[in-house]
């Protein structure tokens, strides 16, 4: 059973929400956090513990590709593009720090640009001759037919 929890709640509660999500993906710590949501260190720590506890998987996740990309020296997209990371293991903390981010952030762009490649190649096949493809932003597929 999935339990839905507030962390934010009123107008800005969506954004902030996201802010919140991409934030924990991407490594940022409390200060930057709390700069984002514009509260303070201890709450923006508490949100992130908060949303940890709750989601014990992201948690456990986030520390397996760190672990397996300084095992590798890369990580996989789903399917299965390989990003080299050699600064995981041999750069200095600021670059080590870095290259965990980016782990994280090649997964889940790159995974996510695996998948929209893999929709566009079937909608092509599904919509034929006479449709070309103009772009792919955000999620979002432009296309338009050739007469």
């Amino acid at each position: 059973m999935v339990r839905k929890r507030r962390v934010f709640s009123g107008p800005k509660g969506r954004d902030q929400t996201k802010r919140l999500i991409y934030g924990i993906f991407y490594g940022m710590g409390a200060n930057s956090l709390a700069e984002q949501l514009e509260c303070g260190p201890d709450d923006a720590r508490d949100k992130i513990q908060s949303f940890k506890r709750s989601f014990p998987g992201v948690a456990s996740w986030l520390k397996d590709v760190v672990a397996i990309c300084h095992k590798k020296g890369y990580v996989e997209t789903l399917m299965g593009r390989k990003r080299f990371l050699a600064k995981v293991k041999f750069g200095n903390s600021e670059e080590k720090s870095k290259a965990q981010r980016q782990a994280v952030n090649s997964i889940c762009q790159g995974s996510a640009a695996d998948i929209i490649k893999a929709a566009m190649i079937t909608i092509h096949v599904v919509i034929g001759e006479g449709t070309r493809f103009l772009t792919d932003c955000n999620s979002s597929m432009e296309k338009e037919r050739v007469h």
